[in-house]
């Protein structure tokens, strides 16, 4: 836990390979669905929280869970990552694209000048 928000992680080897990456973030996105929903039930009777929502910096991968792009085009990917999809269009989980500049996730993975990792870690509110 940080503050009030759940936190999971989890780095592994990929067990298909994706052709680009607006699938790999897709394929992501559906494991972190199935995730936050399992910690969403898990907390809800205690804390009583909104549905989870998701901060993606892919818009094709949004555009692909929220069932805005063309099938065609999509036609392709594994129907296991399909459940983000379900989950997005019944209401289960909220998806939103963050634009790459302001992905909090950077502190931790890229090297950052000193200003980007200032407003970062007062983003997070850590002391």
């Amino acid at each position: 836990m940080h503050g009030m928000n759940p936190i999971a992680w989890q780095s592994k080897r990929q067990t298909t390979i994706a052709s680009s990456t607006a699938q790999a973030e897709y394929m992501a996105l559906s494991f972190v669905a199935r995730e936050a929903l399992w910690l969403y039930h898990l907390l809800n009777d205690i804390l009583k929280n909104p549905i989870p929502t998701l901060l993606s910096d892919n818009k094709t991968a949004v555009g692909i869970s929220t069932d805005s792009m063309n099938r065609k085009q999509t036609r392709h990917l594994i129907r296991d990552f399909n459940i983000i999809n379900e989950y997005v269009t019944t209401g289960r989980i909220a998806l939103q694209w963050v634009s790459t500049n302001n992905q909090l996730a950077d502190i931790m993975t890229k090297p950052l000048g000193s200003i980007k990792t200032n407003q970062f870690v007062s983003e997070v509110n850590y002391p």
